[in-house]
């Protein structure tokens, strides 16, 4: 007797690394009757892909599970990133392209990385310890370039729900995030922040912010954690 199979998406590899899904990843997904994906952007890259027939459902956005930071921000250029430094290339044309942005850096770096006397580097931490992220926005940015997010891993944000992007909401920041990105449609519809075409409209942009538009943007963010925490978005 056949089982009904259902897989929930965490990541593809192939898309990720070489820009397109491998034979392999093809044929495991197909043999899936129900796969939950990222986005509707993700859904409809497998329906182009994948056999006929398959039914799908999308998060959204991925839980996550940690102590929500529910501290009142204050609007500044304090930009925040969390993640791989060492793997994002575009990140050392970013610091020297916006020297009035107070960056502050947490993840992975290597101790000889050149760059660390440009920002503010606050080390590695647990991925359930958010209270102690500092800033006024959480970036969300990938590949090889400023300008666009470019490359393999940046033109993978137009299909991905990335899991920084529900980190920043727990932690009670609101977020930039690419313009074309798969997770630009939420920020705007819920106003959970900005969206930018490239990383140097990023100081003007928040430049035009004011003190309620960022106090609004707060509050949607406080709305939308509990929709992280209770997984309320994972379901069939």
């Amino acid at each position: 007797k056949k089982k009904y199979l259902i897989t929930l998406l965490h990541d593809i590899n192939s898309v990720r690394e070489k820009g397109e899904l491998s034979g392999f990843e093809n044929k495991v997904l197909s043999n899936f009757d129900e796969i939950i994906v990222h986005t509707p952007e993700m859904q409809t890259y497998f329906e182009q892909r994948l056999r006929p027939g398959i039914k799908y459902h999308y998060l959204g956005c991925f839980p996550y599970i940690a102590v929500p930071d529910k501290e009142a921000r204050q609007l500044s250029k304090q930009v925040c990133f969390a993640g791989n430094i060492d793997k994002s290339v575009f990140f050392s044309d970013f610091v020297f392209e916006n020297k009035d942005l107070d960056l502050i850096v947490y993840g992975s770096c290597s101790s000889n990385n050149a760059m660390k006397n440009k920002y503010e580097y606050k080390g590695v931490f647990k991925p359930d310890m958010i209270g102690h992220l500092e800033g006024s926005w959480g970036l969300v940015w990938d590949g090889d370039s400023t300008e666009t997010c470019s490359g393999t891993w940046g033109s993978y944000l137009k299909i991905i729900a990335p899991h920084k992007f529900s980190l920043y909401v727990l932690a009670g920041l609101p977020l930039i995030v690419w313009k074309d990105s798969a997770m630009a449609k939420l920020v705007e519809m819920k106003n959970l922040g900005i969206t930018v075409t490239s990383l140097s409209e990023i100081s003007a942009r928040i430049s035009a912010v004011s003190d309620n538009d960022y106090k609004e943007y707060c509050a949607n963010i406080l709305k939308f954690q509990p929709v992280l925490l209770k997984g309320e978005n994972v379901c069939l």
